[in-house]
């Protein structure tokens, strides 16, 4: 007997335009901008093995299969942890016990499609401009990381600049509107 392997609709929720759906598993941000809701706690890695099969194979990670709760989230994690950072893919995790919100991105600069949807999660989340996120660079307020990523696709574009690497995000820049206070 065959198993059935999982579609990316089996573990995600997708929005091409629009808010997006709440949920507490987080999310991950395509380059074109979409938008996939996780349904499963952990499933980051799972999400993206789907969305990079051949990379999945070429890194001896299997499809992922049914059933759902006997995939090995953790291993998925590790494939998600060694390769996303060349991927353009945005991760967002929420913590249930904290209600924090913690986005890792790889090391290509953000589109603007990804920026756009960015947006709408923390909309979607209840986020304001001036909320702090966790992440992999230091903790910043939504708006400040919204900027930042802007600034990030100037500097990579000005890689022999020596300033490329400094954080001056205006205030009351990064999601529409500006500052919420």
């Amino acid at each position: 007997m065959s198993e059935k392997l999982l579609s990316i609709t089996d573990v995600a929720l997708i929005c091409e335009s629009g808010m997006p759906a709440y949920t507490p598993y987080g999310y991950l941000v395509g380059a074109e901008g979409k938008i996939y809701a996780l349904t499963y706690r952990w499933f980051h890695g799972v999400v993206i093995a789907l969305l990079y099969p051949e990379l999945a194979a070429e890194k001896q990670y299997p499809a992922p299969a049914e059933p759902r709760d006997e995939v090995d989230v953790f291993a998925y994690q590790r494939f998600e942890h060694e390769n996303s950072h060349d991927l353009p893919v945005i991760r967002i995790a929420v913590s249930q016990l904290t209600d924090s919100v913690m986005v890792s991105k790889g090391g290509i600069p953000a589109t603007d499609e990804q920026l756009d949807a960015l947006q709408r999660i923390f909309r979607t989340l209840g986020r304001k401009a001036s909320d702090t996120l966790t992440g992999e660079e230091d903790d910043m307020t939504v708006a400040q990381y919204i900027e930042y990523l802007r600034q990030e696709r100037v500097r990579a574009a000005m890689p022999d600049d020596p300033d490329r690497y400094k954080l001056t995000p205006p205030a009351g820049f990064g999601i529409e509107g500006g500052s919420d206070e």
